[in-house]
């Protein structure tokens, strides 16, 4: 077996002969052997970019081609020339970081119904008001990030449209959506504008030119219970395999939709044991739920998904 890298250069095609997967070839021309493909890119682009989607079945086919990439991030980037002072807060000596700096922080969100607002704009084509913003500042826990005395910050933000209503993303708009976000941020950190020495602003369209994530979407593919679990990317296929060679000729990745799942399976055990249920008991019915699953047909597929997706949000709002 030969360990095989290559970087800088993007998969021109999934290469199959005879309905078997027998490597790739790159943007460069360069082709690459292999009787196994495994793909981190959405399913979109995988199945119907660089695929021939001819090789697919009618029914997956129209599965893969569905899936909803709607996503509402505002990724920020920040450098700062000196840490943020956060109100009911006191910085470490010489204006260290302190505890309060080293997790994840979030504002605009003391209530669900500023959640709500936020939401409710982006539905109307409009970037949030007052949008949830998730922040870090990773150079508080690791200071070769930035110079000496000087911070990095990542803000995870929502909600804003793909497409605004008013036109598409300009460099204009996006400074106005920043300069909003940094004069929010001032409200919870007084001089946080004032210590911005320079930021970079990613929307869903550049998300998706940039990194390849389809409309934007960090999780490929939108987080809603329609397409976690056993449907991500489509219940037609058990374990993340494809139509192609059978089922294992190209395998999708374990996307977060997968781990949001198993994060309720995992919930529902940390309640038991706050309950005093068996764990192993859980356990076993989790299994036995999962492989019941795949024998039934797609009506009652989706029924039965629709209890579980209210069992896992009831563990969920139980538990926390």
């Amino acid at each position: 077996k030969q360990w095989y890298q290559r970087r800088s250069t993007g998969v021109e095609k999934i290469n199959v002969n005879d309905n078997k997967v027998c490597g790739v070839t790159l943007h460069d021309g360069t082709v690459v052997e292999s009787n196994i493909v495994l793909s981190n890119a959405t399913p979109k682009v995988t199945f119907l970019d660089i695929l021939d989607s001819s090789l697919l079945p009618k029914e997956y086919l129209t599965h893969i081609k569905t899936i909803d990439y709607t996503s509402p991030v505002f990724k920020l980037n920040v450098a700062m020339d000196r840490i943020p002072t956060f109100r009911g807060h006191t910085n470490g000596p010489g204006e260290t970081a302190g505890p309060q700096h080293q997790g994840t922080i979030h504002l605009n969100s003391e209530s669900t119904s500023m959640v709500d607002k936020a939401f409710a704009d982006a539905c109307q084509g409009i970037p949030s008001e007052r949008p949830i913003l998730e922040m870090t500042i990773p150079s508080s826990v690791d200071p070769t990030l930035a110079p000496e005395g000087h911070h990095v910050a990542s803000f995870f933000i929502q909600y804003v449209p793909y497409s605004p209503a008013d036109g598409e993303w300009t460099e204009e708009k996006k400074d106005t959506f920043v300069k909003k976000v940094f004069s929010q941020v001032d409200e919870y950190a007084p001089g946080f504008s004032d210590s911005v020495i320079g930021y970079d602003a990613l929307t869903p369209p550049d998300l998706e030119r940039i990194f390849g994530l389809t409309g934007g979407n960090i999780y490929q593919g939108a987080m809603g219970l329609d397409q976690l679990f056993t449907q991500r990317p489509t219940y037609l296929t058990p374990a993340h395999t494809t139509p192609v060679n059978g089922s294992t000729s190209v395998v999708l990745p374990l996307t977060q939709g997968v781990v949001y799942s198993v994060l309720l399976v995992e919930t529902a055990l940390k309640w038991s044991s706050r309950t005093g249920a068996n764990k192993e008991n859980v356990r076993s019915y989790t299994v036995k739920m999962a492989d019941a699953f795949k024998t039934l047909s797609h009506d009652l597929r989706l029924q039965t998904y629709r209890r579980i997706q209210f069992t896992g949000t009831f563990y969920l709002a139980h538990t926390f």
